[in-house]
């Protein structure tokens, strides 16, 4: 959430240092409507703004147009932003380290699982594959970090996902001790 909300101010704080440069609210959001419209998520790394959604665009354009030339705004917004940020990298720092399986760590193992239910959908389309996917099984005996990596079906994806949440696992270890370990697994869905 924390992440999030920084985002969302940081983009607002520079909507807000480029409309007290000068420029005009309806030239900024035609920048900012070209950019979104002609630029993928992957050409924008960095860019808060490449990950937007529609519904996040349009408050940022509402915010452009009930923008007043006030010395408050900027300073409220950097006001907020700093100590955030300052939050977000001290709540970083202090991450666990993940592990990758290698010499010294060992691989986590599944203790309990369940299988994924089909959707209607897919069921009728007769889609059989297999789902890759990364994650991290944590100390708490529990898969976190879980991202697609081969997809089969979005329905089945989700799914696949939702599963794996439920299982629970033995930490992979670090000389003898849990840590937390990425892993790869595989998910399989065969209709009988």
């Amino acid at each position: 959430m924390l992440v999030v909300r920084l985002i969302h101010e940081q983009e607002l704080a520079c909507d807000d240092a480029v409309l007290a440069a000068g420029v005009s609210a309806d030239t900024y959001a035609n920048v900012l409507l070209d950019v979104a419209r002609e630029c993928s998520t992957s050409l924008v790394l960095g860019c808060a703004m490449g990950n937007n959604s529609a519904a996040s665009l349009h408050e940022r354009f509402a915010h452009l147009f009930a923008w007043r030339h006030e010395a408050t705004g900027p300073t409220r917004r950097t006001a907020i932003a700093i100590p955030m940020l300052l939050l977000l990298l001290t709540t970083v720092s202090f991450a666990e380290k993940i592990y990758k399986i290698g010499p010294g760590i060992t691989a986590p193992k599944v203790l309990e699982r369940s299988d994924p239910e089909y959707t209607g959908k897919a069921r009728a389309a007769r889609i059989e594959g297999v789902i890759k996917l990364k994650l991290v099984v944590g100390t708490d005996e529990r898969a976190h970090d879980i991202k697609i990596t081969k997809s089969l079906d979005p329905g089945l994806d989700a799914n696949a996902i939702a599963s794996i949440k439920t299982w629970r696992f033995q930490p992979g270890t670090k000389n003898g001790k849990p840590v937390p370990v990425q892993a790869n697994i595989e998910v399989h869905f065969r209709l009988l």
